[in-house]
């Protein structure tokens, strides 16, 4: 091997352990984790550059193509809280390549699973179930629960994206055993959490938070602060729909306190949105604009497309209640195309629904009831709790029209 490539190969295995060490130690929760993501940070430019050789010569070289499934394994944790979609892919797209000429069975299923995870983070969520099944498949193959339960935890976190509750309920049932029969409290208290999720979006709040308190105990008991303020967060969400909103805003404010130790904007940006929801439906305009202006501004930064609908629907649902029709009708229009471009079944019913409330209020009840008609379809796919709330007042518009 030339004298140059000798040593560009040391630092690139350099780096690789250094991302490893770095990993380990942002593993073992607490305190530890501010530690671990400044670590990353200070080395990033270094453990980029190792990746990006290894990338290079892995077709070539053995030694190469072993990093290559290194930092991919080492980088999955913090790589996805520090960097873009963007940046993930090329990682992982890189390291499947290489397992898949070395007929690495076992690094393909992690990198399908990897790379599933970007693509959903970047909302190409068809691509997402497809990479999820790949992966899936091959885990079946090994006998690997772990693998398994992540694959179809990933597979039930798209069809709830995309509307199908029912079945992706299923998915995490199935996850959850799996997980349990891994002993894996890391992905159990993660599938919990998610179980959450759905079962908030069909409307059983409490049900939900059933679910976040039984992820929040295992993940405080991991020392999992990331995971921490996720489910915090979520529980302030399902508090505030029973109706204890001061309760949600100590959770939210927890939640903030969390993300902003560890640098996490997504969490941060979801939270401010979810506390701009707590003071719209107080009443408070001028608090709920603060805030969802501020996750709006931190998803633009972060080229979060699904952030920025939330953020649209967001304040477009408060120029709404202020009587701004105009205003609250571009938000929505701009949700609307948010939605379409991300197959957003939920978030294009409840924007299409919402530009029919505008219709309704200016008169024309003809363009309310087509447009209402489209977004109840949408409301009946996805198993929407609010159906008959729905047909009631598509019945009212009806009967101006006689």
């Amino acid at each position: 091997m030339p004298l140059r490539d000798s040593a560009h190969l040391l630092h690139a295995q350099h780096y690789a352990l250094t991302l490893e060490e770095t990993h380990a130690v942002y593993v073992r929760g607490g305190g530890d984790v501010v530690k671990a993501l400044a670590e990353f940070d200070a080395d990033w430019l270094n453990i980029q550059g190792g990746q990006t050789w290894s990338h290079a010569h892995a077709l070539h070289n053995e030694q190469a193509r072993v990093l290559c499934r290194k930092y991919a394994e080492a980088g999955f944790l913090i790589l996805r809280l520090r960097q873009p979609p963007t940046v993930q892919i090329q990682w992982w797209q890189s390291a499947l390549l290489a397992a898949q000429n070395a007929s690495d069975q076992e690094g393909e299923a992690l990198l399908w699973g990897n790379l599933a995870g970007a693509w959903f983070e970047q909302g190409d969520v068809q691509r997402a179930v497809e990479a999820y099944e790949r992966s899936l498949l091959l885990y079946r193959a090994l006998d690997d629960a772990h693998g398994q339960a992540n694959a179809l935890q990933g597979l039930a976190n798209c069809y709830d994206w995309l509307g199908e509750r029912s079945r992706a309920v299923a998915l995490y049932n199935e996850a959850l055993i799996l997980a349990q029969r891994a002993e894996d409290r890391r992905v159990e208290a993660n599938i919990l959490h998610n179980l959450g999720v759905v079962w908030t979006h069909l409307g059983e709040s409490a049900r939900a938070l059933e679910f976040y308190e039984n992820a929040l105990v295992i993940k405080r008991e991991r020392a999992d602060r990331q995971g921490e303020a996720n489910t915090l967060g979520n529980m302030g969400r399902a508090l505030h729909r029973l109706g204890q909103s001061e309760r949600a805003l100590e959770l939210f404010s927890s939640t903030i306190a969390i993300a902003e130790e560890i640098g996490d904007k997504h969490t941060l940006a979801a939270t401010l949105g979810a506390m701009g929801d707590v003071y719209r439906a107080q009443g408070d305009w001028e608090l709920a604009m603060k805030y969802y202006r501020e996750r709006l501004a931190l998803a633009q930064e972060l080229g979060d497309r699904r952030l920025m609908g939330l953020g649209l629907s967001g304040l477009g649902n408060l120029y709404l209640a202020q009587n701004e029709n105009e205003q609250a009708a571009l938000c929505f229009r701009q949700r609307l195309d948010i939605a379409r471009e991300l197959r957003d079944r939920a978030g294009e019913a409840n924007a299409l629904w919402n530009l029919a409330l505008i219709y309704g209020r200016s008169g024309d009840y003809r363009e309310a009831i087509n447009l209402g008609l489209i977004a109840l379809e949408l409301f009946r796919s996805i198993e929407a709790p609010n159906i008959k709330r729905l047909e009631k007042l598509l019945a009212e518009w009806r009967a101006h029209l006689l």
